[in-house]
């Protein structure tokens, strides 16, 4: 593929370093990317080198490889159309919605969209941006693809989705951020989903959520209201026992209003992962050693490795039934805990860990931090 994107340029018209892009693909019988466990990884206007046809930029991560969907998933059709809302056409997130389950394409810069992998049943199309009200549509699929289902600008006003974050047993400084994913595409597996444009505070650039905060600009649409999302060190506290721990989804009605949640988040520092996947999704070529920096408060520690499918292929703990092992005992006089991996390795695949740790008053387990939704992501080679 060949795609060509602006840039600003610098007098000798040298791209400015600063520009960053994201990739997303998508095709029939194949996983969208980003999607699952796999995320897009940021590539920089700094990367490019100039040829003989201009500035190219070509690395590592331009190059996509798309996971296919289960068997029983394939053959299915797909639903085109485009966004009509003049300027604010490109980049909106479209999601076909049956059920409460949602597949989602995002248009290009001419508003166009397709959406893959959808199956048969009635569905509504809904369009999510920022900024941006669209009138949803509802169509009828079948075996063939559907084509022709445009989404036009609603005058329905926008709304405010307001809160706060209570950030405990971290470093000082810490701040985080908060987005708004779109229910029907969310995971519960993954704790993951679209984020359409827009729908972040910050808008952009590094964390700074440090208590209250608030998203305007929201269209009509559920959505799942998720703080320490990102890679910044802080997770949601896992103990389902205390307040502000749960996923919280709310409800934004067409016309907009301000909705203020109920409860503050509880946030706290994350088990920081050493391996594999840190930072991005990294090649194993056997099977590695998960490995985390240790939490000196904990008693034991669990661990589950999930596929790209979201099926759990491999735990160990007595908290959950059918792992392949017992609780890891609590490490001392560690810096990090290693555990070895003693699940499949699928050429091609990718896979996710995540550990947790657990502290036991009373003999009474309760979990008290884990591993960053984003790390702890990892592949083999092969096809």
């Amino acid at each position: 593929y060949i795609l060509e994107v602006p840039v600003p340029r610098d007098s000798e018209g040298t791209p400015v370093p600063d520009t960053r892009f994201t990739l997303r693909a998508s095709a029939a019988d194949y996983q969208t990317f980003p999607g699952g466990l796999r995320t897009a990884l940021p590539i920089a206007s700094s990367e490019a080198e100039k040829l003989d046809d201009g500035w190219n930029i070509q690395t590592a991560i331009t190059d996509i490889a798309l996971i296919g969907v289960p068997i029983d998933q394939q053959g299915l059709p797909s639903v085109s159309g485009h966004v009509l809302a003049g300027d604010q056409s490109g980049g909106v997130l479209v999601v076909a919605e049956a059920g409460g389950q949602g597949i989602s394409a995002v248009s290009d810069r001419s508003g166009a969209y397709t959406i893959f992998n959808v199956p048969s049943g009635e569905h509504t199309i809904r369009g999510y941006s920022a900024d941006l009200q669209l009138t949803p549509a509802s169509v009828s699929i079948a075996a063939a693809p559907v084509e022709g289902v445009d989404l036009a600008v609603s005058d329905a006003a926008l709304g405010t989705i307001s809160g706060s974050i209570n950030i405990v047993n971290a470093p000082g400084g810490s701040a985080t951020s908060v987005v708004l994913v779109v229910e029907s595409t969310f995971s519960d597996t993954f704790v993951r989903g679209e984020v359409p444009r827009g729908l972040r505070t910050p808008l952009s650039g590094e964390p700074d959520v440090t208590g209250a905060f608030s998203i305007t600009g929201v269209p009509e649409g559920s959505y799942v209201v998720l703080a320490a999302f990102e890679n910044d060190f802080l997770v949601r506290d896992p103990d389902p026992n205390i307040a502000g721990t749960q996923i919280v989804t709310v409800d934004m009605a067409s016309p907009g209003t301000d909705v203020t949640l109920a409860d503050s988040f509880k946030v706290t520092e994350g088990l920081e992962v050493v391996g594999p996947g840190f930072e991005d999704a990294e090649l194993v070529s056997g099977a590695p050693d998960l490995r985390w920096l240790d939490d000196s408060s904990e008693d034991f520690y669990t661990v589950v490795v999930y596929n790209a499918y979201g099926d759990r292929v491999w735990c160990l703990s007595d908290q959950m039934s059918g792992c392949d092992g017992p609780n890891i005992p609590g490490v001392s006089g560690q810096a990090e805990v290693s555990v070895p991996y003693g699940g499949p390795l699928e050429p091609g695949m990718y896979y996710q860990f995540r550990a947790t740790s657990w502290r036991a008053p009373g003999g009474n387990p309760g979990p008290i931090s884990t591993t960053e939704d984003l790390r702890g992501v990892f592949f083999t080679g092969g096809n």
